[in-house]
């Protein structure tokens, strides 16, 4: 009984993970799909500590100048094509301009595959588990 407990509450990790992957998939192309696209420039790309990288823009909303630092993996800030001083195309929400996302972003694509192979590999220990013991 308890074996089986355990299996199925690994299961249903598992696929909330997979949930969270999903949202994450949804949320960026929503984003570019309803979003407004604009130009914003880039302030500041940096490489920081503990494997982070930092990437400050500027762009306006209704003539509100919006600067907004976000934070990210090394190896996706490697990914953007942009340097200092440069203009980029950028889509942000209409309710909140505050949220936005680069045009050829790979944030919440990198981040919705980890939640896709933690709830996936949650997944297979379960199935494994059954049949193992």
């Amino acid at each position: 009984m308890e074996k089986t407990i355990g299996i199925v509450i690994t299961i249903i990790i598992g696929l909330i993970f997979i949930t969270i992957g999903v949202y994450f998939r949804k949320k960026d192309e929503k984003l570019k799909e309803n979003g407004v696209k604009s130009q914003a420039k880039i302030l500041e790309k940096k490489i920081g500590i503990r494997n982070r990288a930092y990437v400050t823009v500027e762009y306006t909303v209704e003539y509100k100048v919006i600067i907004k630092r976000i934070v990210t993996a090394r190896s996706i800030y490697k990914s953007y094509p942009f340097n200092e001083g440069e203009k980029t195309i950028i889509y942000y929400d209409k309710k909140d301009p505050k949220s936005f996302c680069f045009e050829n972003d790979k944030r919440h694509i990198a981040i919705s595959n980890i939640f896709f192979c933690a709830g996936g590999l949650e997944i297979i220990v379960a199935i494994l588990s059954f049949f193992l013991n």
